[in-house]
């Protein structure tokens, strides 16, 4: 990817495509970067932009194109239809969600989602990117961007910057990926060269944590307390774990040529990792999903039989349910990962 870096006073979104190439301009802390991106790898690239485990039997998805969709683990669907394209979602519990849209609304559902009510108007500034919507209950709530992380206490009503790159950041912290929140005041949030910012406060303070010295993308975490943790690295793959909060870090034993976009506990033992691993020399890949059940001192493959390139996502309801989204499919399973079955298929998008 061919990046170009610009910084100019003041300035909003702007975006404009020439001869097959992306400019976009955007204001962070007082500055404006201009980055300019091939257009995206559709081959590489999931279509689904977000999801969200809503009870035992259904999982809730936001796709590339903006759709919000719920599929049942018996492959029923059921979209939700409005005008603004979807940005991300998040399902406390089978009935009871959130989502935002690109301009920014807020709409919250107490019936599964067959209902949504707005709670906030459109609201651009600081939603830009949003990539990642986590609620730990009915009011507390975190809404993670590429650049951003926002936090609200009343159910979405109201949202307050809590970190912004360039202004609680070193150099180092160029993009936000992925963030875990086991509480309403704790989270950690994984970005590029080895960095997870880390908050205990509610995100009035932030800390920088480094997993190792050498640079690698850090691409999802996965906290079930304050103390007990696992990072996975998207570059130069790998899982790593921490018992002290992030403090210290110690790489677990997988395969060299894996690299890892998800990692989901169900407890301190019972935890999955999904990404791919590179087959030869030409780039060619597969997916693949990982399992452990002693807290990942050591992990098993599961050979899940999906003709896939990669799986974007792990998630799990409970030792049995659990989905797998990949490229343009999400599988399900209901016997704890023995077998996956195909509940949703969108329209491939070419990669030229």
């Amino acid at each position: 990817m061919m990046i170009a870096l610009e910084i100019v006073n003041g300035g909003r979104l702007l975006k404009a495509i020439f001869a097959g190439v992306v400019f976009i301009t955007l204001s962070v802390a007082g500055c404006t970067q201009q980055e300019v991106h091939d257009r995206p790898d559709w081959e590489n690239i999931s279509q689904f932009r977000s999801s969200s485990v809503a009870g035992p039997d259904f999982l809730w998805v936001v796709t590339e194109n903006g759709e919000l969709i719920r599929i049942s683990n018996q492959g029923v669907t059921h979209k939700v239809v409005q005008s603004e394209p979807f940005k991300a979602v998040a399902f406390i519990d089978s009935m009871n969600g959130f989502n935002v849209d690109r301009t920014g609304s807020v709409r919250t559902t107490s019936d599964g989602g067959n209902a949504w009510q707005q709670v906030v108007s459109p609201h651009w500034e600081g939603f830009d990117q949003p990539h990642q919507l986590v609620f730990n209950d009915a009011s507390h709530g975190w809404l993670v961007g590429g650049y951003r992380v926002l936090r609200t206490t009343d159910g979405g009503k109201s949202w307050e910057l809590r970190f912004s790159i360039g202004r609680d950041s070193d150099a180092r912290t160029a993009q936000l990926y992925g963030g875990t929140f086991p509480n309403a005041d704790t989270g950690w949030v994984t970005s590029t060269d080895n960095i997870v910012i880390h908050t205990s406060d509610g995100g009035l303070n932030w800390k920088t944590l480094t997993i190792e010295a050498r640079s690698m993308d850090l691409r999802d975490a996965f906290f079930i307390n304050g103390l007990k943790g696992w990072v996975v690295a998207k570059t130069e793959g790998g899982i790593y774990s921490t018992t002290d909060g992030g403090k210290q870090w110690e790489v677990q034993p997988t395969a060299s040529k894996n690299r890892y976009r998800s990692i989901q506990f169900l407890n301190e033992s019972e935890g999955w990792a999904a990404g791919l691993r590179y087959v030869n020399d030409s780039g060619d890949r597969t997916a693949v999903l990982l399992h452990t059940t002693d807290g990942g001192r050591n992990w098993s493959e599961v050979e899940t039989g999906l003709k896939e390139r990669f799986i974007e996502r792990v998630l799990f309801y409970d030792e049995a349910r659990g989905w797998l989204v990949a490229r343009d499919n999400i599988y399900a399973t209901t016997d704890g990962g023995k077998t996956w079955y195909l509940v949703l298929t969108v329209p491939q998008v070419r990669s030229s």
